[in-house]
């Protein structure tokens, strides 16, 4: 969830616009990896008598807003109290994960003032609905990455789907989102259905044809800048299948070793798993 800045009826304390003096709310956020278990640690820090206060009552409660993009995770966690500890279990989670911290209103509130408002607010009262924001922290955001990504079989990491443009070219790349999308004609995507669903050393030969070119274009983008892509999940993912073959990621990877031998270790020399399993194929037929 990006915060953006954008106008509220009413005052609201956030570091972003000045609704209120000498007063502020923050929030220390820990996370911590468990075997499967994400627990997150939040301690809500709040300078403002008023609002404190309606907490106390029970008119407003602390709120943590957490989601995961690349899932469509999303959930809220609310507290009266200002620490609150929870678990997540990481099979929700993926890539960048985002706790946002709020105040909010619990029950409608009439009249609503605060010593602390801005002059400009002097003398104004509110009605506030249940739900109403009254204090934004700032976003903290972690990541969650898994060692389950495997370039053999299609990963997650890529998306194949069928354009629907008239476009004649058999496969286009789209490289500006956490997943590498590659778009295939119409023909063409009727084939490759096809192909994946046939018997599984079907894949080898599939992967040759599309995975592959799509790597040798993707580290041939990577040459002109890295800060780019860093923070999508397939440049992750990469970054830590290279590593695997003791090869790190950066600007003197990219000029010391072409694109097409870095597509090639990280898919494992897929070129002779390919004509292997033709040759199979082969065999098998001719044994029939």
């Amino acid at each position: 969830m990006d915060i953006i800045n954008r106008l509220y009826p009413y005052p609201v304390l956030w570091k972003n616009n000045d609704d209120y003096i000498n007063s502020s709310f923050g929030c220390d956020i820990e996370t911590e990896e468990n075997f499967n278990i994400i627990t997150v640690k939040a301690k809500f820090k709040l300078r403002n008598k008023e609002i404190n206060t309606l907490i106390e009552n029970g008119k407003a409660e602390y709120l943590l807003h957490v989601e995961s993009p690349s899932t469509s995770y999303r959930f809220i966690k609310c507290s009266m109290q200002n620490e609150i500890s929870f678990d997540i279990e990481d099979s929700h989670l993926l890539g960048e994960v985002s706790l946002c911290p709020f105040i909010v209103v619990k029950e409608k509130i009439i009249d609503y003032y605060n010593s602390k408002f801005n002059v400009d607010y002097e003398g104004v009262t509110f009605n506030l609905d249940i739900g109403n924001i009254l204090a934004i922290g700032e976003q903290c955001i972690f990541s969650v990455e898994k060692d389950t990504e495997d370039l053999a079989d299609v990963p997650s990491i890529f998306t194949v789907y069928k354009r629907e443009d008239d476009d004649k070219i058999d496969m286009k790349v789209e490289i500006n989102s956490d997943k590498i999308r590659i778009g295939l004609n119409r023909d063409v995507y009727e084939n490759y259905n096809y192909a994946v669903s046939l018997q599984s050393s079907m894949l080898d030969i599939v992967n040759t044809a599309i995975i592959y070119p799509t790597l040798v274009y993707v580290f041939e983008q990577l040459r002109e800048g890295l800060d780019d892509y860093k923070d999508y999940r397939w440049f992750r993912a990469i970054e830590k299948l290279l590593s695997k073959e003791s090869i790190c990621l950066n600007a003197e990877t990219m000029d010391s070793i072409i694109s097409i031998d870095l597509a090639q270790k990280i898919m494992h020399m897929p070129i002779a798993k390919t004509l292997l399993t033709i040759k199979n194929i082969d065999t098998n037929i001719e044994d029939e």
